[in-house]
């Protein structure tokens, strides 16, 4: 479920300049999308957290490599995400600039 979760959020990281018709829109919708993922990374933490716990008081029985895949898998995702989170509003404040720029020379140009 937490995988599956972080998934949906990695794919909402992805954009492109081109995509973008609402600048100011997009910024918002981010920084929203920030916050959740702010929200959750306690959950995150608690998920990974039991999963060592089950392994550290070899709890899981037949099943620790499984679980220790999962904690990592869990871990990596969490990792990525944030990762794409901070690449996707660089990439939304490069255009915002790249606009701004571009205003500041249609206005020299007049």
């Amino acid at each position: 479920e937490v995988i599956q979760w972080v998934n949906e959020r990695l794919e909402q990281c992805n954009v492109k300049p081109a995509e973008l018709g609402n600048l100011q829109a997009e910024i918002q919708d981010h920084q929203t999308f920030e916050t959740e993922i702010g929200a959750s990374q306690e959950r995150v933490q608690a998920v990974v957290g039991e999963g060592n716990r089950l392994l550290q008081e070899e709890r899981c029985g037949t099943r620790d490599e499984q679980v220790m895949s999962k904690v990592n898998e869990i871990g990596d995702k969490w990792d990525e995400l944030a990762v794409q989170t901070e690449r996707k509003l660089c990439v939304l404040k490069d255009v915002r600039t790249l606009h701004q720029f571009n205003c500041i020379c249609q206005d020299m140009a007049m």
